[in-house]
């Protein structure tokens, strides 16, 4: 389930850069260098992913609350052992899944980049996309 995560996380980010490579074309040929550039879309890139993580753990967390509270998901009894979905929330795996969610963002986010930086800005502006 993690590495279909990863995947989908890999995929959406390239795609938020590839969208915007008429604006990465526009920048470098007004004289942006590609840190410049690299760093405005590492910070929100960053923002993004730091609001997903917020808003993915508030919901998570709500739903633990409620199916701890009020065993709101109901299993059937004849075909598994226990009659509520239980739900096991451990605060080290949660700080750490976030962590590797960080870590693997940015590292993708860095690496699209660096396939799109190696592109003159004329190639990237006289593109049909």
């Amino acid at each position: 389930m993690i590495i279909v995560a990863i995947v989908n996380i890999i995929i959406a980010l390239m795609v938020l850069i590839f969208e915007r490579n008429k604006m990465i074309g526009l920048l470098k040929s007004m004289g942006a260098n590609n840190n410049l550039v690299r760093k405005i879309f590492l910070y929100k890139g960053a923002e993004i992913i730091i609001k997903g993580l917020f808003y993915g753990n508030i919901i998570f967390f709500t739903i633990v609350f409620i199916q701890k509270e009020f065993n709101i998901i109901k299993l059937n009894p004849e075909d598994y052992y226990v009659d509520i979905l239980p739900f096991y929330m451990d605060s080290l795996f949660i700080v750490i899944l976030n962590s590797l969610f960080i870590f693997t963002s940015i590292i993708v986010l860095w690496l699209t980049f660096s396939i799109i930086a190696r592109i003159s800005p004329s190639k990237i502006i006289n593109s049909k996309s």
